[in-house]
């Protein structure tokens, strides 16, 4: 039998979302996503290790099954690739499951001597590290749903029932098929950040979303010019009938915040922790044609206004060419142009507004008119709601090349 280096294995209290090997103090990964197949910019597919995996048993020959653990939870998959950081490459089936002693379930693999060779024998030591490739099925099953764990909605949706039941579905059910456009993936096994600083920072900051606390519970409010094709705007309204101005259009951002050229980097490498692919969006044409190089007429605007402003981001849970393309062309669309904001103070009558709606705003005083804007927070104040909106900034929205 095997024999387990420590006799309590996986004790330790965790959140649902992973839990703790007392071997090394190691995390066991949390894996998401699909992983296989990555499309890179010279228009080539390939598949690379990016989870790691721990020794929880072995014999004491080399020739015996030596066990790995691979996640903290069941997969949709059958088989995997192990890489090691001596070059060794073995592809292993199948992919096990065991319930340990506090009922929860993670997934292993055995990599035996007899079947499989490695560099200095398959025994553990100290010096090797062992990387999975999930090239065959996809590491967690969709909660909500057939197939695999992967879109943008469903992710955000998945994180948020860890940790509260106050959640309005209806409206998550409203837009996830846009949200789930968006596909992520990869492992989680930081136990020192919290989840919804994992989720801000890693999913929804690349989700054309931002999240507000509704009567029904947590809310996705949708960021109608990223997604919202023509917008169509809620009602029309010309300020100085009922709508008072609160004061001057305010720029929250500065020079620094634009950006009108944008590498993405993604697919992260679990062995070297490098991106392998990219997708650049500019407004000139690549000298090398090829997949990952887009046009985009903003940027064009907003290089001859504020000159060229580069950004290099790194996405380090996507794996998904056509994700990291909307993404470095949301990052053009929310960046290239100053963001603007205005008050108004208007009757009570508007009090059903919500926060994410759209409105058609004229406003003589300040030169606008059949402006869309978009409302950003609303407050009760002395018998009237002061809300604040962002402006449209986009000039190619108004048929405009300046601002």
């Amino acid at each position: 039998m095997p024999r387990l280096d420590k006799p309590h294995l996986f004790q330790l209290p965790m959140p649902l979302w992973m839990f703790r090997t007392s071997i090394r103090g190691k995390v066991i990964p949390f894996v998401f996503g699909q992983l296989d197949n990555v499309l890179r910019e010279n228009n080539s597919n390939t598949d690379i290790p990016i989870s790691p995996a721990y020794v929880i048993a072995y014999e004491p020959t080399g020739a015996k099954p030596c066990y790995y653990v691979i996640a903290g939870h069941v997969t949709n998959a059958a088989n995997v690739r192990a890489f090691n950081n001596l070059g060794d490459v073995v592809d292993v089936n199948p992919v096990s499951s065991f319930v340990n002693i506090d009922n929860r379930v993670f997934s292993y693999i055995s990599i035996s001597g007899s079947h499989h060779h490695w560099t200095n024998s398959v025994a553990p030591n100290n010096d090797r590290q062992v990387w999975i490739q999930w090239n065959d099925g996809a590491p967690y099953p969709n909660p909500f749903g057939s197939g695999d764990l992967k879109g943008g909605g469903d992710v955000t949706l998945f994180m948020l029932q860890q940790i509260t039941n106050k959640i309005d579905y209806e409206a998550w059910d409203a837009i996830s098929p846009i949200l789930n456009e968006y596909t992520f993936g990869g492992y989680i096994n930081d136990d020192k950040i919290t989840i919804f600083e994992w989720l801000q920072k890693n999913i929804i900051a690349y989700l054309p979303i931002s999240i507000v606390n509704g009567p029904k519970g947590l809310k996705p409010v949708l960021d109608l010019y990223l997604e919202g094709g023509n917008i169509t705007p809620r009602l029309t309204i010309e300020a100085g009938l009922e709508w008072f101005r609160n004061g001057p259009i305010i720029t929250q951002s500065t020079s620094d915040d634009i950006i009108n050229q944008v590498m993405v980097r993604y697919a992260i490498n679990g062995v070297t922790n490098t991106p392998t692919a990219r997708i650049s969006i500019s407004n000139s044409k690549s000298p090398t044609p090829m997949l990952g190089f887009g046009l985009n007429p903003l940027c064009e605007i907003s290089k001859s206004i504020f000159g060229t402003k580069r950004r290099v981001i790194d996405l380090e849970y996507c794996y998904d060419w056509k994700t990291a393309t909307k993404i470095a062309n949301n990052i053009i669309t929310t960046n290239a142009m100053p963001t603007k904001t205005i008050q108004y103070s208007v009757p009570l009558k508007y009090g059903y507004l919500e926060i994410g709606d759209i409105i058609e705003m004229s406003d003589v005083d300040l030169g606008f008119s059949g402006l869309k804007v978009q409302l950003l927070s609303k407050q009760y104040n002395e018998n009237r709601w002061v809300m604040e909106f962002k402006l449209d900034s986009n000039p190619l929205r108004r048929n405009k090349t300046d601002v």
